[in-house]
């Protein structure tokens, strides 16, 4: 049995990120930083910032750096402290767990804010430092650039402003269910009651929704305040990882802001810290910090009972945390902070039977440190980059939801018993999509042994889907035992193999690159030098359609045949 491989759909995806602040470069801990851009993931080492635990980093629609801050101060594209970027939250940010969340002022392209949080420790509070501020950043301003070449100043008439006393170390953001709109959340320290902003086109209401819901933190001679409030992507579930209690998942409507159905996703109280969803938003991670006993944890999002799903993917009994805080990267893996020179990685968080953890797996240079938590993103299932006008973006927020293809117009033809493996290209990494085939298959390809029509539906992490077919044809190849054409060849000029054509008369033939795309099509019995139609040289894999006249009168047959070309 002949097998051929086949790659048939081209996936014209516009490029787009989870996030309102766009992560495609992370600054945090000691001097530590990572850049997503050029398809990998490499350290950075020019970060001037310091920073236990809050932090969060804000880049543009081109992946370009404008700012990043540990929640007291703002560096800019320079890596310099933003002019008027300094003690934004009275010098007690920088150790608040999730501290800093960028979000942008609608109908202000050049405008974000930034919401901060401060430290808030057992027996402060009422004290300056659990207070929820606003600080106001215009990027049009030249700050410690130019007028030509701005880099950004915060404005001192909206500096640190307060908002709400007596909260927590925990700041979030999630898209109202109107836009542009989204909500700001956060939880008092004192008593089970979150709070959620609406923030639109006017601006701040002050006023927020209540949510008495769920369980708070127990008092101790630590922090009362710690943990973190982590949304899902696509803004309907919310999970509150406490340091001393146990973790809980609510349902959140965007509609109305309030959070509801509090569920215990553990028996286990205390140490909880990080929290992360993956790509697909079916799995949940949640660490424990120790000490003695560092813990990660993962669970089925849709289970019937979410505490019964636990699976431990690791444990470590070291004297100093290493599983702290969790983020999961816009190349769809989970990065793990361990307070040390390196990080982990979830390689595969979608799949909770192999998530393939990586440890230690990110060096982040000498004398540098992940610190307790990575930055703190603004999550949204709508959120595009606001450089493609086809998406009727508004300003830098907006709701519509990303529009993306398959374009496939085939009709392949194969021998009788052989197979054909037919998969997707993809332009972003594989497990942040959901396949789904006509076969009932959900890998990433299909093995099609017969004719017929054949479907793919693929849905992104944004819940966007297409789909498309190929119509695959079966010949009887039997009676062409005494043709022959080569699966290869090199058109080098050196006199050995630099034509291809069948050895078979009467025949003609069309060269299809990976894509599906034609790019040669011969006259009778014509041999090939490698060149597409316009005259260029081509190397790699192709597949050659072969038009055969057969001995008998008026019956000609195809064949397919995969074809290198070195």
């Amino acid at each position: 049995m002949n097998s051929l491989q086949l790659y048939f759909l081209a996936l014209g995806l516009l490029t787009f990120s989870n996030t309102i602040a766009q992560n495609d470069i992370w600054y945090f801990g000691n001097k530590a930083g990572l850049s997503f851009n050029g398809g990998g993931v490499t350290s950075l080492s020019n970060s001037n910032m310091s920073a236990s635990e809050a932090c969060a980093t804000l880049t543009d629609s081109n992946s370009s750096l404008l700012c990043y801050t540990n929640g007291d101060n703002i560096y800019d594209a320079s890596h310099l402290i933003m002019q008027n970027g300094d003690n934004i939250a009275d010098g007690l940010g920088y150790s608040a767990s999730m501290g800093p969340i960028l979000a942008p002022i609608i109908g202000k392209k050049s405008q974000y804010y930034i919401f901060s949080v401060g430290s808030a420790s057992f027996g402060a509070l009422l004290s300056a430092e659990s207070e929820l501020r606003y600080s106001i950043i215009d990027f049009s301003l030249p700050g410690n650039g130019t007028p030509l070449n701005p880099l950004g100043e915060v404005l001192p008439s909206k500096k640190g402003i307060i908002i709400q006393d007596s909260v927590s170390e925990m700041v979030t953001a999630i898209p109202h269910a109107t836009c542009p709109a989204y909500w700001v959340i956060t939880r008092v320290i004192n008593k089970p009651r979150y709070l959620a902003y609406l923030i639109d086109s006017t601006g701040i209401d002050t006023i927020p929704v209540i949510s008495d819901v769920g369980t708070h933190n127990i008092p101790s001679s630590g922090n009362m305040g710690t943990g973190w409030l982590e949304p899902s992507f696509d803004g309907k579930t919310i999970i509150g990882c406490q340091s001393n209690n146990v973790p809980q998942i609510f349902d959140f409507d965007a509609q109305s802001g309030l959070l509801s159905n509090a569920r215990n996703m553990s028996n286990i109280s205390g140490n909880w810290y990080g929290a992360a969803f993956s790509p697909n938003d079916s799995i949940i991670y949640l660490t424990r910090r120790g000490p003695g006993n560092a813990q990660l944890f993962a669970f089925e999002r849709f289970a019937s009972n979410i505490a019964s799903s636990s699976v431990t993917v690791a444990s470590n009994s070291a004297s100093f945390a290493p599983y702290t805080g969790l983020q999961t990267g816009v190349d769809g893996k989970i990065y793990i902070a361990t307070a040390r020179d390196s990080m982990h990685i979830i390689e595969n968080p979608n799949d909770i039977s192999n998530p393939q953890l990586s440890l230690f797996k990110i060096k982040l240079g000498t004398y540098k440190n992940s610190g307790l938590a990575l930055p703190n993103t603004f999550k949204s299932k709508h959120l595009i980059k606001q450089d493609y006008s086809q998406c009727n973006v508004i300003d830098s927020f907006d709701c519509d939801s990303i529009k993306w293809s398959i374009s496939l117009d085939q009709e392949i033809s194969i021998c009788l018993n052989d197979t054909i493996s037919i998969k997707p290209e993809l332009s972003f990494p594989q497990n942040t999509y959901r396949f789904s085939w006509s076969t009932n298959d959900t890998s990433s390809q299909i093995n099609i042994y017969s004719s017929g029509a054949y479907w793919l539906t693929l849905t992104d992490i944004n819940g966007c889907s297409q789909s498309d077919t190929v119509q695959i044809f079966t010949n009887d190849c039997s009676t062409t035992d005494d043709l022959f054409w080569p699966n290869a060849f090199s058109p080098n000029s050196d006199g050995a193999n630099d034509y291809w054509q069948p050895n078979q008369p009467y025949c003609n033939y069309e060269i299809y690159n990976r894509l599906g795309k034609l790019v040669f099509k011969s006259k009778t019995n014509e041999k090939w030098d490698g060149k597409d139609l316009n005259g260029q040289k081509l190397t790699g894999n192709y597949i050659a359609k072969i038009y055969c006249i057969e001995a008998e009168p008026n019956n000609s047959k195809s064949y397919i045949q995969p074809l290198a070309i070195f």
